[in-house]
């Protein structure tokens, strides 16, 4: 995992020497990692980088990287997206693919939209994403969340509907979670 994460930020540098844009990077680590409401590792140690670039008419588009350790394996995510903000007023398009090594997951392939509206330094953001897991019988989810923030202080609720079985439940599990949510 640590040669994954550091061949991520070797083979990332060059481009964002030569990139007319932002670019930021990120490493941590975690010591209780969950993703929308799922666990996926204890004590776990990530990295990623983000590059962001003027676009036209006022657009910013951005693509991106992260990697993670989840036990059995690495989870290696891509994303990429296009937005804009005027007057306040912010809305993105964009896509993620999460992947994996080993056996800890299959892959999630999503679409994902969002908007804002920031006056007098509060903001409030709704997103939402639709995505397709890989794993047997390829069901669809959807997730959706809003986020109000102020001074550096924010909420965020999130909720996400799943139709499918993970990596690491069996159909009596899921049949019991449907009945429960």
């Amino acid at each position: 995992m640590r040669k994954l994460l550091v061949l991520l930020l070797v083979f990332c540098a060059p481009a964002a020497i030569a990139f007319e844009g932002d670019v930021s990077a990120t490493v941590g680590y975690m010591t209780d990692y969950h993703f929308r409401g799922i666990h996926q590792k204890e004590n776990s140690a990530f990295a990623g980088v983000e590059a962001t670039m003027p676009s036209y008419f006022g657009t910013e588009a951005t693509v991106g990287g992260w990697a993670a350790d989840v036990g059995d394996g690495a989870e290696i995510d891509a994303y990429g997206s296009i937005g804009f903000d005027v007057w306040g007023f912010s809305a993105y398009v964009g896509g993620t693919v999460y992947s994996y090594t080993g056996d800890f997951d299959k892959t999630y392939k999503e679409g994902n939209a969002g908007a804002g509206f920031e006056l007098w330094g509060a903001s409030i953001n709704g997103d939402y994403a639709h995505g397709k897991w890989d794993g047997d019988g390829g069901v669809d989810y959807n997730f959706y969340s809003i986020t109000a923030a102020y001074d550096g202080v924010y909420v965020k609720y999130g909720a996400v509907s799943y139709t499918h079985l993970r990596a690491h439940e069996t159909l009596r599990y899921l049949v019991c979670r449907l009945l429960l949510e």
